[in-house]
């Protein structure tokens, strides 16, 4: 940056100064991703915040997928961010890997459907992290396991280490 003139000589050796022309440098922008998260649930998203700038360009991979402040991902993959200040100037930010953690499988199983008046049975579900029974709306437990004493219609939540649910 700076003012710069030029002096001119001609073959004569008479000499002229140009006029000062001013040249300043505009500043890079500051390109980051910001997000609650680096991964979602299998069918869920995240949004993804790019730092200020006038104008965007979002990439999975090398995939342009989208131009606003923000972009919601759908989908896993390695993003990036062009930010485009005020003045023209570009910088794209460092990548940020967003990953889709796969859903459990929730399912129930039992010896039996039905027991005597009087007894039980034991109602075992699939593997997880935690989990929630309910008979219709009630909750019933928080075990692997869940022991019916009463007839209804026993529905299970199940939480896998990434934090996804299935019911």
């Amino acid at each position: 940056a700076g003012s710069y003139t030029v002096e001119v000589t001609n073959a004569a050796g008479c000499k002229a100064t140009s006029a000062a022309k001013v040249i300043t440098i505009d500043a890079i922008p500051t390109a980051t991703i910001t997000s609650p998260s680096n991964s979602f649930c299998a069918g869920g998203s995240v949004v993804l915040t790019a730092s200020a700038g006038s104008s965007y360009k979002w990439f999975n991979g090398t995939t342009q997928v989208g131009t606003a402040a923000t972009y919601t991902a759908t989908a896993a993959g390695s993003f990036t961010v062009e930010v485009t200040n005020a003045s023209g100037c570009k910088a794209t930010s460092a990548s940020k890997v967003i990953t889709a953690n796969a859903l459990p499988i929730a399912t129930i199983t039992s010896p039996t459907n039905s027991f005597c008046a009087g007894g039980s049975v034991v109602l075992t579900a699939s593997a997880g992290a935690s989990y929630k029974w309910f008979n219709g709306t009630t909750p019933a437990g928080t075990a692997a396991t869940l022991t019916a004493n009463a007839a209804g219609s026993y529905t299970v939540e199940v939480t896998n280490a990434a934090g996804c649910k299935a019911t």
